[in-house]
């Protein structure tokens, strides 16, 4: 008993007593045991075991946690792997996975982006047919349409997926485009802002800001915004041959032909670029090399839109300054019968009769060319006083009945459809129906 009361005294000291000696220690009145030593020794064990329980819930935990994330990760890293295929892998991605929309939907944009319009309309559509109450994918059948020239149903869309996600920057963008498209310069600026402010990382939002800016004489802003786009779609076809433009016509040509032969390297039959970049030479053009490789461009141009008309012109006029005046005056009139209110096709016929010696088919043309010069000066005028009221009714109607007198009924229908969002009339309605009728015929 000594012996274990001077093991268990007051000296630090802890050993594992047993429960019933623990009884006998405390039964002894002059055995000085550190009781609370031997609790502790009891609670070591206990944390022991709870310490292992701990552990497997620890454990669990963590991989109900893996699990879940994984899950939730899961869509966004598959993203990010098709964001990095090629565009002839991601055909075959899609061609595995067909009832995928989100694998549709990213191939119809890197379709877009790479000047392949028609077969990115059928990607986009098929997407959209799987998802047509999402704003993302109505704002990219909106693109689609607009891309085929489809106005009306491309406004009618966003109008729809405005009205589910007012602050959607995919929806914004695409607004912005076509306001821009029908003249709305003004209106497209503030839109885009706002598809930038909630979409930092979308390129459409910027090529859209870059582009609103650029008419506005922003020169600064809308090259800082289609720099942003090309960091974020560095192949996107649209914002090169956009930025190009907005820089030829700031000045900046050898920077204009820099984004241009890129964006003819992505997309070699693209017309846009082709028909700009052939203008730009054609008009700077000194030596026959020169005039030769700006015509090879512009009968590219023809060959890939054979209705365009602003390819033909410039066509024209390179042929009228290298003396071949016949093919001068065919491409003139080309562009005549595909579109009767292009009026700097009279000056070119003009130019062409007067150096025939034909005075009086020349002066009947210039005549035409003094009609149109008019009909734009008033349009001008016009447009700058809508810019400061775009609501304004009268205005409206002045514009629209401008553009139908002088056989512009594209323009014609712009004007009117945005008079009729501000007073809505039947009988104009109808009037309009009918324009819109005779475009789409090609009357």
């Amino acid at each position: 008993m000594n012996v274990l009361n001077d093991l268990a005294g007051g000296n630090g000291l802890y050993v594992p007593i047993p429960s019933r000696t623990l009884g006998e220690a405390r039964a002894v009145p002059n055995m000085r045991c550190n009781v609370s030593g031997v609790k502790s020794i009891h609670s070591v064990l206990h944390s022991h075991r709870s310490g292992v329980k701990r552990r497997w819930v620890w454990m669990i935990v963590c991989l109900v946690f893996v699990i879940t994330t994984s899950a939730a990760l899961s869509p966004y890293v598959r993203r990010k792997r098709w964001a990095r295929m090629s565009l002839a892998h991601l055909r075959q991605e899609a061609v595995r996975r067909p009832h995928d929309p989100e694998i549709h939907l990213l191939l119809g944009w890197r379709l877009r982006r790479a000047g392949d319009k028609t077969a990115a309309f059928e990607e986009i559509f098929k997407a959209y047919d799987m998802r047509r109450l999402e704003p993302a994918y109505m704002a990219a059948m909106a693109a689609a349409n607009m891309d085929a020239n489809d106005d009306t149903s491309a406004a009618e869309l966003l109008q729809s997926a405005s009205a589910r996600a007012p602050n959607s920057p995919e929806v914004l963008a695409q607004q912005a485009h076509l306001q821009l498209k029908h003249g709305r310069f003004a209106d497209a600026l503030r839109t885009a802002r706002r598809a930038v402010k909630f979409g930092q990382h979308l390129p459409e939002a910027w090529q859209a800001l870059g582009r609103a800016c650029a008419v506005e004489k922003r020169t600064d802003e809308s090259f800082r915004a289609f720099n942003r786009a090309l960091q974020l779609a560095p192949d996107d076809v649209e914002t090169l041959t956009d930025y190009g433009e907005a820089l030829a016509r700031y000045g900046r040509f050898k920077q204009a032909k820099t984004m241009l032969r890129r964006a003819l390297r992505i997309a070699p039959r693209s017309p846009r670029p082709l028909r700009i970049l052939g203008a730009q030479l054609a008009t700077r053009a000194r030596t026959p090399k020169e005039r030769q490789e700006a015509a090879a461009l512009l009968q590219r141009a023809i060959d890939a839109a054979p209705r365009g008309t602003d390819q033909r012109y410039h066509l024209g006029m390179l042929r009228l300054r290298e003396g071949r005046i016949t093919d001068a005056m065919e491409q003139f009139k080309t562009c005549l019968e595909l579109d009767p209110g292009y009026g700097e096709a009279h000056e070119g016929l003009g130019r062409a009769y007067m150096l025939l010696g034909r005075r009086k088919e020349a002066a009947k043309h210039f005549a035409a060319f003094q009609r149109f010069t008019d009909y734009r000066r008033e349009a001008s005028h016009l447009e700058l006083r809508l810019r400061r009221t775009p609501h304004d009714l009268d205005l409206l109607l002045r514009m629209a009945r401008l553009h139908e007198r002088y056989g512009a009924l594209r323009w014609a229908v712009v004007y009117y459809r945005r008079a009729l969002d501000v007073r809505p009339d039947e009988k104009m309605g109808r009037h309009v129906a009918a324009l819109e009728k005779a475009v789409s015929s090609g009357q």
